[in-house]
């Protein structure tokens, strides 16, 4: 999102204007996916929401450079090291080994159904409900 966004900013010659309405149109946007149900969601959301509303206020104080966004992609992210992730403290009371929801297996033996707005049979048009 944030390299389509760096190249659109090329291609309109870093027009102030053009820059700040498709950076508040997408804050705008974007914004929606903060109560999203994936955490890993949110998580990405606010990150790129934060960056995008930091250039924001950078254009508005004239201190924007469009290759300054565009460098935080230049270079391939390498994984983290077995070694590095050792040295993290675990803090007290996580246990890693410990299931954070229920077990796959036993969340598969509750089959819990329920009506979608989707089992509507005239949901679409023409749909009579006949197969």
């Amino acid at each position: 999102m944030l390299v389509a966004i760096s190249e659109h900013v090329k291609r309109e010659n870093n027009d102030e204007i053009f820059t700040q309405q498709l950076l508040s149109l997408t804050i705008d946007k974007m914004s929606l996916f903060l109560s999203s149900g994936d955490v890993e969601a949110q998580e990405r959301v606010s990150v790129i929401l934060h960056i995008l509303k930091t250039t924001l206020k950078l254009i508005e104080k004239s201190g924007f450079n469009i290759n300054e966004p565009s460098a935080l992609f230049d270079s391939v992210l390498n994984p983290v090291a077995a070694k590095a992730q050792r040295k993290v403290i675990v803090p007290n009371g996580l246990n890693l080994d410990a299931w954070i929801n229920d077990s796959p297996s036993d969340s598969e033996d509750e089959s819990v159904t329920t009506s979608s707005h989707y089992d509507n049979k005239d949901l679409f048009y023409g749909d009579n409900g006949e197969k």
